[in-house]
């Protein structure tokens, strides 16, 4: 027999009728034991203990699903025939180590034995997992790996895998179709001189590069983590090759989309603020410059957690885990600067939206002097669709993942899981739409890519 306790309440995890070396089971409310003072009636609740017990075998005839119960002194189990077996039961047993020399950031070690453990387990605290409770699981700037790991079942097919696994390869293969299209696009749009005349235009077609080798190192990963839990002995080198090198890739570009995206919205900013005087020319130079000094920005802000990735065999899971070894301070560190690169673009987005809608309106009241700035206001936001819609709708895209990473406090083992990856796969959305958010409201882009896609349709009309 094999008892669990889930937050005070006994399950009946296992009860073998003959011996067996491997077995499979799962809990649900089904296999709850419920305690005795649930299953009897007020008044049978006041008799004396002597007389309650003669009422257990009609407990098991009375609730036919009932596996077992339990009292102050006995664990009882009801039998095929709908006969409670009772036996004596010790609720209080501790399993605490003498001394707890394996568990690591406060985990509680447990033994199976108070002299001789043949079996020591850790017992973790919030957000700490791993067999030795060594590895850390927060929502702001979650891998792959940490949301995942413990839904693949190793040594199982796809077909067999769980519906989350299912759901993610679904979900993989859509962000790269969008990608896909979002980015041929782009590249249709921009690849003419007209359209790259100011930075906005550099940027853009810049993001439709990253953005597309963001969702392919995104589809790489996740083939890399489910393959090689689902075959746990490929060799140990390609697994540290995949571990070290594939996130800060896969951050790299995600992290530079978000950050041309705002420039994208700095750059209208200046335009708008600048009027008649903007410099295309400055424009243009300052783009190539930022887009060559950005990945090399990036990249030596998230050295140290490049240098923290490595491989870590669990013994109780029988699993090599690739994770981060860093203390809390790097923990902090490295949190705060996946904050900086998902809040700062949301910002500046905001204050884009507001301050191009402002300025244009405080010009023009200064010409009008007949009307209100309210009234300036409400007219630009029907004009200048293109200028504000795009900045509204990145940070309204942006907005799901930021809110569920900072209220979700940790990632346990199937809590919450759905949730933290729905949000890690609506992180890479607002990259892919580019061209719907910003060439699409936009006059001066909508008109350059219809311009493209007919010169485009002539050219192949004519082969």
């Amino acid at each position: 027999m094999v008892f669990i306790v889930i937050n005070n309440n006994y399950y009946l995890a296992l009860l073998q009728q003959r011996q067996m070396s491997n077995v499979s089971t799962s809990i649900d409310s089904t296999r709850r034991c419920p305690a005795m003072n649930e299953l009897l009636t007020f008044e049978q609740r006041k008799l004396a203990r002597i007389e309650r017990i003669k009422l257990y075998q009609t407990l098991c005839q009375f609730y036919y699903n009932l596996k077992c119960f339990y009292d102050e002194f006995y664990m009882c189990l009801c039998t095929i025939e709908q006969y409670a077996n009772c036996f004596h039961f010790d609720r209080q047993i501790s399993f605490a180590c003498t001394e707890n020399v394996r568990c690591l950031n406060d985990g509680k070690c447990l033994q199976d034995h108070p002299l001789c453990p043949f079996s020591i387990i850790c017992d973790c605290i919030d957000c700490f997992f791993g067999d030795q409770c060594q590895f850390y699981g927060k929502g702001v700037g979650l891998t792959l790996d940490d949301i995942i790991r413990y839904e693949i079942k190793p040594y199982k097919s796809i077909n067999e895998q769980s519906n989350l696994i299912k759901l993610s390869i679904f979900f993989t293969i859509f962000l790269f179709t969008i990608s896909g299209i979002n980015s041929a696009f782009l590249i249709l749009t921009f690849k003419n001189q007209n359209a790259r005349q100011v930075g906005c235009g550099i940027y853009l077609l810049s993001t439709s590069l990253t953005s597309l080798s963001a969702v392919i190192m995104l589809l790489i990963k996740f083939w890399f983590v489910l393959l090689t839990h689902i075959n746990p002995s490929i060799d140990r080198l390609t697994l540290l090759i995949g571990c070290i090198s594939i996130e800060p890739l896969l951050k790299l570009f995600l992290w530079m989309s978000h950050w041309l995206n705002a420039c994208v919205s700095i750059e209208r900013v200046v335009s708008s603020s600048q009027a008649i005087e903007f410099n295309k020319s400055n424009s243009k130079r300052n783009a190539k410059r930022i887009i060559i000094c950005l990945p090399i920005i990036i990249v030596s802000l998230n050295l140290y957690e490049i240098i923290s990735r490595n491989l870590y065999d669990d013994d109780e899971e029988k699993r090599t885990w690739c994770a981060l070894n860093y203390s809390y301070g790097l923990y902090i560190y490295i949190t705060s600067l996946a904050l900086v690169h998902i809040v700062t673009p949301f910002l500046i987005n905001i204050y884009s939206a507001i301050y191009i809608i402002y300025s244009i309106a405080r010009r023009k009241a200064k010409i009008r002097t007949t009307e209100i700035r309210f009234q300036h206001i409400k007219k630009e936001l029907s004009q200048r669709k293109d200028l504000i819609l795009s900045p509204i709708i990145s940070v309204m895209l942006t907005l799901p993942h930021l809110v569920i990473s900072l209220l979700l406090r940790c990632l346990k083992a199937n809590e919450n899981t759905w949730l933290y990856l729905l949000s890690y796969f609506i992180s890479f959305v607002p990259p892919n739409l580019t061209f719907f958010i910003y060439i699409l409201p936009s006059p001066l882009f909508r008109k350059e890519y219809v311009k493209a896609y007919r010169a485009l349709f002539r050219q192949n009309r004519s082969e």
